[in-house]
């Protein structure tokens, strides 16, 4: 493991040294074992996970990066979220906790490098695999659940995964709060997207581009407390045409027989950040119901500009609020606004300006 500490590790490294006792296992540094699995997963997973992912996933895509900077990008998210939301005299998170945390963030990706369909059920394989972060197989597994829970279904096909953990279990004689957990890896993970995790969409392939394309309009994303603070800039070329959405949909062949068939749509960009602002929300709200005893996100804000090749802004759109205003609606929460700013309407708007 580098030198360099997040300060979720950094507080790692403080209690394994001073408070053993609220730990699981005593003599032992669970810093020390920390870092002994960090240090296998950026040898033998991390560089080889885009590949796997790639190679092993059914429509052979190219999906944004998930390096080791990704994985460092959410235990910083996490530590956010975390700090933000605490005080050092009323740290809601308990030191063990912070361990789980941490090893359930580092493996939560992991198991891309098999493929993406329930690549969340590889995460015990690899903390076995890694032959590191300890010998205790029980812990390892109530780790690996944490991680899991970051998406798929749980093992009755329900997407409340979170929902499927227990709200406490031990370990040892030290209680943690899986659910919690949970939530905080799956929120850090969800909100770390970043322009640093795009490539040049002229080097991927078609089916790829509206992953790298969202990603790279991202300049800004941070987490003041309260809110999660969005900021796109959409460069004018992407705001005026559509990408393909590539797609599976489940139909019949002529035995009967239930078939994937590949679905192409042609999308306007700025419509999938609306798509991906809305899932977002939806997100906070379901996490919040199970971290609001450590954090609570009240909100997201987003900020979208248009800009030309020399950067310079064309067009600034309303900015956007996602938080429970009045009695809730049954309707997606942006399509009022969506009705006034769809990519087809903006798009049409940029090319008669051109004219």
């Amino acid at each position: 493991m580098s030198n360099f500490l997040l300060p979720l590790e950094k507080e790692l490294q403080d209690l394994a040294a001073n408070k053993s006792d609220a730990f699981p296992r005593m003599p032992g540094n669970y810093f020390t074992q920390y870092n002994e699995l960090v240090n296998q997963l950026r040898l033998n997973y991390y560089p080889k996970i885009d590949a796997g992912l790639s190679a092993n996933s059914p429509d052979h895509s190219f999906y944004t990066a998930h390096n080791s900077e990704h994985f460092d990008e959410v235990v910083r998210y996490a530590g956010e979220l975390v700090y933000k939301s605490n005080t050092p005299e009323d740290f809601k998170l308990r030191p063990y906790e912070i361990y789980a945390l941490l090893v359930a963030i580092r493996v939560h990706d992991a198991g891309n490098i098999f493929g993406r369909e329930e690549h969340e059920k590889k995460c015990f394989q690899v903390l076995i695999n890694c032959n590191a972060g300890g010998s205790d197989n029980v812990e390892k597994k109530k780790i690996a659940s944490i991680a899991q829970a970051h998406g798929g279904r749980s093992a009755v096909g329900d997407k409340d995964t979170i929902g499927a953990l227990d709200e406490k279990n031990s370990i040892g004689t030290i209680t943690i709060r899986p659910r919690l957990l949970a939530a905080l890896v799956r929120f850090a993970d969800e909100i770390c997207e970043n322009s640093g995790r795009a490539t040049d969409l002229s080097a991927i392939p078609d089916q790829s581009k509206i992953y790298h394309a969202y990603a790279g309009t991202i300049t800004a994303n941070s987490f003041d407390g309260k809110w999660v603070n969005l900021e796109f800039m959409i460069p004018q070329k992407l705001a005026t045409e559509t990408l393909n959405s590539y797609s599976f949909k489940i139909i019949k062949d002529a035995e009967g027989n239930e078939i994937k068939e590949e679905e192409i749509i042609e999308v306007y960009l700025l419509d999938i950040i609306f798509d991906r602002l809305e899932k977002m929300d939806r997100e906070r709200k379901y996490c919040n119901r199970f971290m609001k005893e450590v954090v609570y996100i009240e909100g997201i804000r987003a900020k979208i500009v248009i800009v030309d090749k020399h950067l310079d802004i064309i067009k600034t759109l309303n900015p956007i609020e996602l938080t429970e205003q009045g009695y809730p609606d049954e309707k997606a929460i942006l399509k009022s606004y969506r009705e006034r700013f769809n990519g087809q309407t903006i798009s049409q708007e940029l090319l008669i300006k051109d004219e």
